[in-house]
């Protein structure tokens, strides 16, 4: 009898510690980070598609992203107008060619702007702590076609954006769906990157 309970103890034990950590090897959050974090620099094109409530059709852009870990990503729209939106650590500049506009802040100032930010720029990097700290992170699908929701934990940063939704497979960014609260959609699809 006592060796019965020791078995089945021994069994239930091993039960539990096989649901409460995945198997090695298996996709999670954690190996989709380690995999993005890989990647210290990438140059990729993109197309964003603008859905606006006061626009009657799409708004398109075209341009690169740039990023180089752990803290420097640039976004250059070269079409239908010119614009560089650059961060570097805490800096962030903003630049119209057109208008010859030149602003630069700092993040922490903008905690919202800040968010939007690390939404793209963590991910980047792979650094799951800081997702985190900003947004619920659900990641759904498996390791070759995989979503990644981020939920804005912050009521702020809740009422400019509902959910941002990052697709990709393996490390690879594929597009970034961020859909607004005010009803506002951008799809941003990236092309394999450099």
């Amino acid at each position: 009898m006592v060796r019965m309970i020791e078995r089945s103890l021994c069994v239930l034990l091993w039960l539990a510690l096989s649901w409460a950590a995945p198997a090695s090897g298996a996709w999670n959050v954690e190996s989709l980070m380690d995999a993005l974090g890989r990647t210290t620099q990438s140059e990729a094109r993109f197309t964003e598609t603008k859905h606006l409530a006061a626009l009657t059709i799409p708004l398109e852009l075209r341009g690169t992203l740039r990023f180089q870990a752990p803290d420097h990503l640039e976004r250059l729209v070269e079409a239908p107008f010119e614009e560089r939106f650059i961060v570097d650590g805490d800096r962030v500049t903003f630049e119209r060619k057109v208008t010859g506009e030149r602003h630069q802040l700092s993040l922490q100032s903008q905690p919202v702007l800040w968010a939007f930010i690390e939404s793209i720029r963590a991910t980047l990097r792979g650094d799951l702590a800081t997702l985190q700290k900003f947004y619920r992170v659900e990641l759904d699908g498996a390791q070759h076609s995989w979503t990644m929701s981020l939920l804005p934990r912050e009521v702020e940063m809740g009422q400019f954006v509902s959910v941002i939704r990052i697709s990709g497979s393996d490390g690879n960014l594929h597009t970034i769906d961020v859909q607004e609260a005010n009803g506002n959609r951008s799809i941003t699809r990236i092309e394999a990157s450099r």
